[in-house]
């Protein structure tokens, strides 16, 4: 019956609304909202045949306010920047750990010293952006900015981690390939520089 089905999507809409309000719970909560807010006017729902000439859609509304549906962007966001962040100081923290270690770092063929680091710190962020893409352009754009603040973030503490190894050159025990991690730290730097992530060039 229309009454049924529209008081059951008036309900629903009011159940979402309490359960954006606790945080952390975005993660588990994401797939939901994928499909509320891409299914409620497909075929199998509120558009179905059966429901038609008596049930209007247009007169529901959204499932969930703008004012709603904004915080729950911002938290979501909030939750990937924290989630970004701790990923990325432990990503810095096992690279420091190599440049001390007693294993030569890594080459390509042409015998250029790097790490993953790049590759692996790049590849986080476009695959944060491109969840994002997925839901719409405005949280595809507070995501890239996110992405964008923590990436400086991660630079600076990367700098300042290299500004102190360089003062081991002047003690009397060295790292043991002190020279050689110098010159991944070197071309890590320069495949940051050129290893832009695509879908943070985008605003």
């Amino acid at each position: 019956p229309a009454y049924e089905a529209a008081s059951a999507c008036t309900m629903f809409s009011q159940y979402l609304q309490t359960l954006i309000l606790p945080d952390g719970v975005i993660a588990s909560l994401l797939p939901v909202f994928l499909f509320v807010f891409f299914s409620p006017s497909s075929p199998e729902m509120m558009d179905h045949p059966d429901l038609f000439p008596d049930v209007d859609v247009a007169s529901l509304g959204p499932l969930i306010s703008q004012d709603a549906l904004e915080q729950l962007q911002n938290k979501y966001v909030n939750a990937v920047r924290v989630a970004l962040s701790d990923w990325m100081q432990k990503a810095l923290e096992a690279e420091v750990s190599d440049w001390y270690s007693e294993g030569e770092p890594e080459s390509d063929h042409e015998g250029y010293y790097h790490s993953s680091l790049p590759a692996i710190v790049t590849q986080m962020l476009e695959e944060n952006v491109q969840v994002a893409i997925t839901i719409g352009d405005r949280l595809r754009d507070q995501v890239v900015v996110m992405a964008l603040q923590e990436l400086e973030i991660f630079l600076y503490r990367l700098r300042e981690a290299v500004i102190c190894f360089g003062k081991e050159r002047s003690k009397d025990s060295q790292p043991k390939y002190y020279l050689l991690y110098l010159l991944t730290v070197v071309n890590n730097c320069i495949a940051f520089r050129y290893q832009q992530p695509s879908d943070l060039i985008i605003l």
